[in-house]
């Protein structure tokens, strides 16, 4: 296996354990609050702490790119996926302040991550394999809507509550497997196709721009036409979500 197809399924497979742990835990965190209510957290906790994710995850995504530009990406997506860790991990034994801190630490971090895999992908999709590469990228990240809830069928079956001794497993199970997911970003070999092409075509690479200037392109980019185009199928999509049982 090559380097760039050995990145681009070391990178699906990260994405798969991170989120087969953190879409889990999203499903049932309202249903785990109501049941525990205590430590300050009620039954809309659970509302407030997604909310809170989601805002600082659209807020974070301006400045992403210049993390991800000052970082790397093997280390962005490693850093970006300890906050997602921490959440589900803090859901043992759950307080508010607790919550609502590692939400606003994730929804940040889930900006950086997700422009850290659009990164890894472009650089490792040379010529015309990127249609490939992001197709294979998907069909990892899609599977993490299987494993954790195939866990939670076998485990709870026809429960009706959560109680102390099942949020215990669930979230040690969960944190676990998001925790190998976390560690297994470290695990990409460093490939910037960008500087192979320059280098095989004798150009001289120019002076590293501002970190700034990501920023800059990402607010010009976003102002486009076609994007405002975009944002109407956004917030439709995310209002269906909103709504649907």
């Amino acid at each position: 296996m090559n380097r760039n197809l050995y990145n681009i399924h070391i990178l699906g497979i990260g994405f798969m354990l991170v989120f087969s742990a953190f879409i889990t835990a999203s499903f049932i965190e309202s249903i785990v609050f109501k049941d525990l209510n205590r430590n300050g957290i009620g039954a809309k906790t659970g509302f407030y702490s997604l909310a809170i994710i989601y805002t600082c995850l659209g807020i974070a995504n301006w400045f992403s790119p210049a993390v991800v530009k000052r970082l790397g990406c093997k280390i962005s997506l490693f850093l970006s996926a300890l906050p997602y860790t921490g959440f589900i991990f803090s859901m043992y034994e759950p307080y508010l302040w607790s919550v609502y801190t590692l939400s606003a630490l994730l929804g940040a971090g889930g900006g950086v991550i997700w422009t850290a895999n659009g990164e890894v992908i472009a650089k490792n999709s040379p010529g015309d394999t990127k249609a490939k590469n992001t197709g294979i990228f998907w069909s990892w990240f899609n599977s993490s809507m299987l494993m954790g809830n195939i866990f939670l069928f076998f485990y709870l079956g026809d429960a009706e509550t959560i109680g102390d001794k099942q949020r215990h497993v669930i979230y040690l199970v969960l944190g676990v497997l998001c925790t190998l997911g976390t560690f297994s970003f470290l695990l990409l070999r460093p490939n910037d196709l960008s500087l192979t092409e320059n280098d095989e075509a004798g150009i001289v690479p120019v002076q590293a721009e501002s970190i700034i200037q990501p920023i800059k392109d990402a607010i010009k980019f976003g102002t486009t036409w076609q994007m405002r185009f975009l944002y109407c199928a956004i917030m439709f999509t995310g209002n269906l979500f909103n709504i649907s049982p």
